[in-house]
């Protein structure tokens, strides 16, 4: 299976996107990109995991899980990994998530994705911006997984996101950011008649909160990195104020296993 060069080559590719706002992708996202299948003769239609990453001016180390991520990913599923980054001089592209949703949608026209399986995870800023596209697109994703988001929600009801498990992880001393993640899970819960934010208290070790949905509206804590279940809403708290929170978690396999696991 093929696959053209990513980035900058599709603004001179005769498949380059079209409308103004996939032009506008084009032009301040980055894609490194890897095509990840269990059998090299695959022809079946794959999951897409698009991966939100921070400001350009990343530290060098938080680039090095896409690759790490695939050689586990090759060890037993089958999926497209695309990573877009921020440009420099991009105006706040966290917050355009129409741009994301161009991005996307120039994957599934020129790849062989199964369009039930698509996946948005992002870190810090692209926490954040997972978080805004979910707002408005979310109906379109099979899981979401935001981590160490960086900026709180509007406040309401998230109802794109009704039928969308979403896996969240943060630090509980990072800065005061952890109140974001949780104020964008409380968008979630509402769907399911929760109206109060989940309460977290410093742990020792990894614990997770678990929300089952409207047939248990209430959020429940299990020590560890609990990936079973069908909770529609969870979130991981690690001790300490790290803000790579996200490397433990990708470097999880249990994590894939949920992710790849949940279909639209």
């Amino acid at each position: 299976m093929g696959m053209p060069p990513p980035s900058r080559a599709w603004v001179k590719s005769s498949r380059s996107p079209t409308s103004r706002t996939a032009r506008c992708t084009a032009d301040w996202m980055r894609s490194t990109d890897w095509a990840v299948r269990a059998s090299s003769s695959s022809r079946r239609a794959m999951a897409l995991t698009v991966r939100w990453m921070a400001l350009s001016g990343v530290r060098r180390s938080w680039l090095t899980m896409p690759m790490n991520c695939c050689s586990k990913l090759t060890r037993s599923w089958s999926c497209w990994v695309r990573t877009p980054r921020v440009g420099e001089l991009s105006p706040r592209p966290w917050r355009q998530p129409a741009a994301i949703d161009a991005f996307i949608s120039f994957i599934v026209a020129n790849y062989r994705v199964d369009t039930t399986r698509i996946y948005l995870t992002g870190i810090s800023f692209g926490g954040y911006g997972a978080w805004q596209y979910a707002y408005t697109y979310g109906s379109r994703l099979a899981a979401l997984a935001p981590m160490a988001t960086n900026i709180g929600a509007p406040g309401p009801t998230i109802t794109q996101l009704k039928n969308v498990p979403v896996w969240a992880v943060h630090s509980f001393a990072d800065g005061s950011s952890l109140s974001a993640e949780t104020s964008w899970l409380t968008g979630v819960t509402k769907n399911q008649g929760l109206f109060q934010p989940i309460q977290v208290t410093a742990p020792t070790q990894k614990v997770t909160y678990l929300f089952p949905g409207a047939s248990s509206p209430v959020w429940t804590l299990q020590p560890g990195v609990v990936a079973t279940g069908s909770d529609i809403a969870r979130l991981t708290v690690l001790p300490g104020g790290v803000h790579d929170c996200w490397t433990q978690q990708y470097d999880n396999h249990a994590f894939w296993d949920w992710l790849l696991a949940q279909h639209r």
